[in-house]
C-alpha cells in the first residue's frame, strides 16, 4: 500500500468498479501516519444506485475498496461520502426549521377564499405567531464538501 496522490484520485474517478462508476473520491485525512495511504469513494450504477467504499492501490496499481455502504439515496450517499474517512473536526451546514401553528375561524364563500382572506391578513400582519404558537423544530446536519 503506497501513499495516494491527486493524480491517482483522477485516475480513479470515472472507473467502474463491481458495477459502479466511481464519481468522486478523496484521500482519507487523519492523524495517523498511513491515513493519507487509503481513500474513500463514492460510486453511482445504472439503477441509480450508490455506494461508498474506503480504497487503496494494491502493488499491481489495481484498487482494492472495502467497507462498502449501500445507498439507495443520492442525498443521502454524498451525506455519507463527506463524512466518511474525516477524522478530528469539520465543517457542516445545520439548518434549523422551527414551525408554527395557529388556528383562524373565517367566514368565507369557500376554501380556497378562506385561504386568500387569512393569507391576505397575515401578510398585512393582521396576526403575529408568537411563541405561544410553537409546534415543533427540525434540524438537518451536512457536511460542507461534496455537492454533485
Amino acid at each position: 500500500m503506497r501513499r495516494l496522490t491527486d493524480g491517482d484520485l483522477a485516475d480513479i474517478r470515472g472507473q467502474t468498479i463491481q458495477g459502479y462508476r466511481v464519481v468522486a473520491a478523496k484521500i482519507r485525512q487523519g492523524a495517523f501516519v498511513d491515513s493519507d495511504h487509503c481513500g474513500v469513494m463514492l460510486g453511482k450504477n445504472t439503477r441509480e444506485e450508490y455506494v461508498t467504499w474506503e480504497f487503496y492501490l494494491k502493488d499491481d496499481e489495481s484498487v482494492s475498496v472495502y467497507r462498502g455502504h449501500y445507498i439507495a439515496d443520492r442525498e443521502e450517499a454524498i451525506r455519507d461520502y463527506n463524512a466518511r474517512g474525516v477524522e478530528g473536526s469539520q465543517k457542516f451546514h445545520v439548518t434549523v426549521t422551527e414551525t408554527f401553528q395557529a388556528t383562524i375561524e373565517i367566514e368565507a364563500d369557500s376554501s380556497q377564499k378562506a385561504e386568500q382572506i387569512v393569507s391576505a391578513d397575515w401578510r398585512k400582519r393582521e396576526f403575529v405567531l408568537g411563541p405561544e404558537c410553537f409546534a415543533g423544530v427540525e434540524f438537518e446536519v451536512v457536511p460542507t464538501a461534496v455537492h454533485l
